[in-house]
């Protein structure tokens, strides 16, 4: 199931230290803002009250990123997540923009699993949870 209204567009500066010689974000750092983003999803939607990560984690299960065009020092970049899920896994789809380009600079995905703490054992995703990303 996909959730039905768009996600908040996370927004950040590019740092100096993020970028190689060039100038131009390392490709590693695509990792940490799509982490950032959604990391803000679950915090502008109140998902931050009902996690206890102690009970329950979400481990990432799968990453990818599609890169289309560099991002550049001091470059803003929006980032969008489009969010959908089963019983079993939240999927996070992003979408990376700046005014650089007209087009996406990258694309990426991760798929996430609910498990037991501390014992690591899979389980469904709590309904509370879906809850978030259904209204």
């Amino acid at each position: 199931m996909k959730s039905p209204d768009p996600q908040p567009v996370y927004q950040r500066r590019i740092q100096f230290y993020e970028t190689d010689g060039m100038g131009i974000v390392h490709h590693g750092n695509y990792i940490y803002f799509m982490e950032e983003a959604r990391t803000e999803l679950f915090r502008s939607i109140g998902m931050f009250d009902e996690l206890s990560l102690d009970k329950i984690n979400y481990p990432v299960l799968d990453l990818q990123i599609q890169y289309k065009n560099p991002i550049h020092f001091n470059d803003v970049v929006d980032i969008s997540i489009a969010v959908s899920f089963d019983q079993a896994r939240l999927i996070f789809d992003y979408e990376m923009k700046t005014k650089r380009f007209s087009q996406p600079v990258a694309f990426g995905k991760t798929i996430h699993i609910a498990v037991e703490m501390p014992g690591r054992k899979p389980i469904r995703i709590p309904a509370k949870i879906l809850g978030h990303f259904k209204k």
